[in-house]
């Protein structure tokens, strides 16, 4: 068998494989659920999630809208501080004492001598 076609055997065992194996897992969740069905909703659940949907709508909400602007508008300038860099003027500028310094501390090619060679 050339390497083609050993190729596209392996990559079809491979999903065949996979496929099987998943399809296991989503017949184990559906047998489970099958077995363990949830508990029906209480009616104090009920009227507890209807209450709080309620009160929500209830309130006046124009102090908490300003204070939503405000905080937004403060992350918003607080994030263009984070983001701001001066890379490109850095880049600009010569070069720096430690740089020179590294320059200064490397050892020529030259002055190197590799033995067994002439």
């Amino acid at each position: 068998m050339n390497n083609l076609g050993q190729g596209l055997a392996i990559m079809i065992m491979g999903l065949g494989i996979t496929f099987t194996a998943l399809g296991l897992f989503v017949g184990l969740i559906l047998l489970l659920e099958y077995l363990f069905p949830p508990k029906p909703k209480t009616k104090k659940e009920e009227a507890f999630q209807t209450r709080s949907a309620v009160s929500q709508m209830d309130r006046d909400t124009t102090d908490e809208e300003i204070a939503a602007a405000i905080a937004i508008a403060l992350a918003h300038l607080y994030s263009y501080e984070l983001c701001r860099s001066d890379l490109g003027v850095d880049l600009e500028k010569e070069r720096s004492p430690w740089w020179v310094g590294g320059r200064l501390e490397q050892i020529p090619l030259g002055s190197l001598s590799i033995r067994g060679r002439n």
